[in-house]
């Protein structure tokens, strides 16, 4: 009697789940779709203890969701450039991952105050957003 109550119980998860994932989730995206991440990567110079793991840490998440079918089909991609935590170099790293196959990068992270100051005019022109968090120009704070 136990047996037969946990598997009907299951089967109707099951039935559930698939009745219900069949009605909420959105289409797949056709296998050639990607979405480009620029990885500006501080891993030597003065932060490199900090930028080691957490650039990593981000491309071993990239991969990882690509290894899961990506985002809703979506697969990702990304190209890395080293800032070395230095103003000019995170520049030339915005310059050089602006654009990889044809597509344009809408977000792109510093990690730090210097970039961030030194890019942060150039994306507003190329209507690009700056992740930051907790760090960067004092005027957009709120508060």
């Amino acid at each position: 009697m136990r047996q037969r109550s946990l598997a009907c119980g299951l089967a109707m998860a099951i039935a559930t789940t698939t009745t219900f994932s069949a009605l909420t989730l959105p289409t797949s995206a056709t296998a050639d779709e990607v979405q480009y991440f620029p990885v500006a990567s501080s891993r030597v110079g003065p932060y490199s203890a900090m930028g080691t793991g957490y650039y990593g840490a981000q491309i071993d998440y990239m991969n990882y969701v690509n290894m899961n079918g990506g985002v809703n089909g979506v697969m990702l991609t990304w190209q890395e450039c080293e800032t070395e935590y230095n103003a000019v170099k995170t520049v030339e790293c915005y310059q050089r991952l602006l654009e990889k196959d044809g597509q344009r990068i809408v977000v792109f992270d510093t990690l730090g105050t210097p970039g961030a100051y030194a890019v942060i005019n150039r994306m507003a022109e190329d209507e690009v957003v700056l992740a930051q968090y907790g760090y960067g120009r004092t005027e957009v704070a709120d508060g």
